[in-house]
């Protein structure tokens, strides 16, 4: 009677795992969901120079690290005052019907569900004005350029496209995931 008892112990608490971490991953894959639709909100209130719109998806105080080979630089935005929320004037790069957002991968905190980390690519399409300026350098000075640089110079002429591979880490706060830092490119 022991030995039956202690088999219905294990199988319920088989069942109370299995049944735990089903309601785990839907939880992360909502969570993916949301952060996917604020990276989007973030890029769509960048593009109409939004900055009502950003406050609602970055964090009171917002660490924007500018991406750099050697070394980068960090910013501290005070997202109350909007100073420095923005890309300066005639920057045209963050155009939302050009952009696009892929590769997103979430990995939301096993020990704290309302922390995120966010990895994902942010691909700027190149004018053909851009492309030729590409290949002009490439041509008329090849010294500047080492295999890897020629390398990565040929792949945006091919793709006629820059990719950025970007980070994001944000909070869920009040039901709402908010970017609290995220990388920029150069």
């Amino acid at each position: 009677m022991k030995t039956l008892s202690k088999a219905k112990c294990l199988a319920a608490a088989l069942c109370i795992f299995v049944v735990a971490m089903d309601v785990g991953r839907a939880q992360d894959a909502d969570a993916t969901k949301q952060i996917e639709k604020t990276l989007q909100d973030y890029l769509t209130a960048m593009s109409a120079r939004d900055v009502d719109g950003l406050r609602t998806v970055l964090d009171k105080q917002f660490t924007a690290i500018e991406a750099a080979d050697t070394s980068a630089k960090v910013h501290s935005v005070d997202t109350s005052n909007g100073k420095g929320l923005l890309p300066p004037k005639g920057n045209d790069d963050w155009d939302k019907d050009k952009l696009k957002l892929t590769s997103v991968k979430v990995e939301v905190s096993a020990t704290h569900s309302s922390v995120a980390m966010a990895s994902f690519v942010l691909t700027f399409p190149l004018s053909d004005k851009s492309v030729a300026n590409f290949e002009t350098a490439l041509k008329e000075f090849p010294a500047e350029f080492d295999e890897a640089r020629k390398k990565a110079a040929m792949k945006i002429i091919a793709d006629r496209a820059i990719h950025n591979s970007m980070f994001a880490m944000l909070a869920r706060q009040d039901g709402k995931w908010k970017i609290v830092c995220m990388s920029i490119p150069k």
